[in-house]
């Protein structure tokens, strides 16, 4: 990323903190009682070295930035503080499931070399990535009255192309479900399309997949298959430790697919925990959560789990 998004950085948070300040988003004086009350509210915070409003051939206008950041940095303070960093990808992905209800606004702000920022409102709609471009398209709502931006405000929009250098852009706030990396509970289906099984602190909780992993393996085959597994494309699925497994027999009612048959030794589920003489390896029966130290030969099922 070039030097100058580096730079616009500093004055990006500032001016979130200004606007989060302004608007009410920080909950620093709220009783705690009251905080568990508040739903979980996400702003979006993007920064690009430059960049046009340009109009399109319909006569609407669209943004276009480019040389931005690879990742875009979402923060909340609803019900508790917390920061994130998301690939563009994911934005643009996720954008109707995010916004499905109604386009949402944002303020686009701009770095002049004086340190000076000008800013415009509007609202965004389908966002694309294409050509190492980043485009939106826009409905200018407000503007200040100085600065390159601001003249692209009013509804004539003549000669609407302008172009900039260092922005940042600020997204409305908006509910993350657990699937999209917002608050979860244990039951609800998380970003790997499993189940969530552990609920912590931030990306600390702990999901695991929806169904077993076809067919029973030995200890030595668990291990890389559990690895190898790849729900919801994400690639940090692991074979728990016998902690874990205990905690997934213990909220087995709310993750469902598990096998409780205790007819024969194959009807245990692998940990990636080792018994102190090397040649064995931790399984666990959901019949009634026993659980013991087996010959890393003998096969069991696998049910993959991750973090995050």
């Amino acid at each position: 990323m070039l030097g100058s998004v580096r730079g616009s950085t500093a004055i990006a948070v500032a001016v979130a903190l200004a606007v989060g300040a302004a608007s009410g988003w920080w909950l620093g004086d709220r009783e705690q009682g009251d905080v568990t009350a508040v739903q979980e509210s996400w702003l979006f915070s993007h920064t690009a070295d430059s960049g046009e409003i340009r109009e399109r051939s319909d006569g609407s206008l669209e943004l276009v930035l480019r040389s931005f950041d690879e990742q875009v940095t979402a923060f909340t303070d609803r019900p508790f503080r917390d920061a994130k960093i998301e690939p563009v990808e994911w934005l643009v992905s996720q954008w109707d499931a995010l916004f499905a209800d109604s386009p949402p606004n944002a303020v686009l702000v701009e770095h002049d070399p004086d340190g000076a920022a000008r800013s415009v409102v509007v609202e965004l709609s389908t966002p694309q990535l294409s050509g190492g471009e980043l485009t939106y398209g826009i409905t200018v709502l407000d503007a200040i009255s100085e600065g390159r931006l601001a003249r692209v405000a009013g509804l004539s929009h003549e000669n609407p192309v302008r172009s900039f250098e260092a922005v940042s852009l600020f997204i409305d706030d908006v509910s993350l479900s657990c699937a999209q990396g917002g608050g979860c509970e244990v039951g609800d289906t998380g970003p790997g399309g499993g189940k969530v099984f552990s609920v912590g602190a931030a990306a600390s909780n702990k999901e695991a997949a929806p169904a077993d992993l076809p067919g029973k393996c030995t200890w030595t085959d668990a291990v890389p298959q559990a690895s190898a597994y790849r729900g919801g494309g994400m690639s940090d699925w692991y074979l728990p430790s016998k902690d874990e497994l205990n905690q997934l027999y213990a909220k087995r009612a709310q993750i469902g697919g598990f096998r409780t048959s205790i007819i024969g030794e194959g009807d245990f589920y692998w940990s990636s925990s080792e018994f102190e003489d090397g040649i064995e390896a931790y399984g666990q029966w959901f019949d009634y959560g026993r659980q013991i130290a087996l010959s890393k030969l003998t096969t069991g099922f696998v049910r993959p789990i991750r973090a995050g």
